[in-house]
């Protein structure tokens, strides 16, 4: 259990007059039943944005705080909520009439690529957004997104016209052991356990102040967004729907798994025809 008290003075303490990012993460579990939730929502709305990631299982009345500004819900489609999809959907429809911005997210494993086309049809005509993700782990003995087509990737991204280059990128971030590279981690991001403020959610040391630049990642296997000096999701927007600056991002990429040898070049070749 969180000490509310403290929460509102560490985020008092950011003092932050543009307003600070917080992605709640819940392990295996859902966020959404955390008996603290709306007093950590309603601590955190007020400092800036607040991104939930749920499997959209509970009534947004149980909850979600009287007011829903500055909240982002990504609520996972999981095949199971298929078989109530209406339900999912309206409980969306719920959440935005509460002020929340929330979308649908849904994870592009090789046997739901053909649903793509049918579920945006479907969320689109009643104003809300799908996100399609790459699909990160081991599905009939292939490892993914190593081992998606260009066929199968132009299905996953030509349905989402809103999709900026860190979206588009996913399928091709075939290595994230981003160890020794520098990152912000520790300097814009942080993650804020009940006991401990670490430098991330997969780096279980704890940090005892803000970093004032960027270090050398401490992980094999990262699970976070793009948080690197040199390649970050959130600095570096350029024009997304600009597909020179796509390549130049993923150009960067793989000069960066390159450089640390993370990544050998006749890898690359086989998968990305530099």
């Amino acid at each position: 259990m969180y000490d509310l008290d403290w929460l509102k003075s560490f985020y008092n303490g950011l003092n932050n007059p543009n307003g600070v990012v917080t992605s709640l993460e819940c392990g295996a579990s859902e966020p959404t039943m955390h008996p603290q939730i709306k007093d950590i929502l309603t601590i955190l709305q007020s400092h800036g944005t607040v991104s939930v990631p749920t499997n959209n299982s509970i009534n947004p009345n149980r909850w979600l705080p009287a007011d829903g500004r500055n909240i982002f819900a990504r609520c996972a489609l999981h095949p199971q909520n298929e078989e109530n999809i209406d339900k999912f959907r309206d409980r969306i429809l719920e959440m935005k009439q509460h002020g929340v911005d929330a979308i649908c997210c849904f994870c592009a494993t090789p046997d739901r690529i053909e649903k793509i086309e049918r579920l945006k049809e479907y969320f689109n005509n009643k104003g809300i957004l799908i996100r399609i993700n790459a699909f990160n782990g081991v599905y009939n003995g292939k490892k993914y997104p190593d081992s998606y087509t260009e066929n199968e990737i132009n299905k996953i991204y030509s349905h989402d016209e809103e999709k900026g280059w860190y979206d588009r990128i996913q399928p091709y971030l075939i290595i994230k052991d981003f160890s020794s590279i520098p990152c912000f981690a520790g300097k814009y991001l942080m993650y804020i356990s009940p006991s401990t403020i670490q430098k991330c959610l997969y780096d279980p040391a704890p940090i005892h102040e803000i970093e004032t630049a960027a270090t050398p990642c401490r992980v094999k296997n990262c699970g976070c967004g793009l948080f690197l000096e040199e390649l970050n999701s959130w600095m570096q927007s350029g024009d997304v729907s600009n597909d020179v600056f796509f390549q130049q991002q993923l150009k960067k990429y793989f000069s960066l798994m390159i450089n640390y040898d993370k990544l050998d070049f006749n890898k690359i070749r086989k998968i990305y025809n530099q």
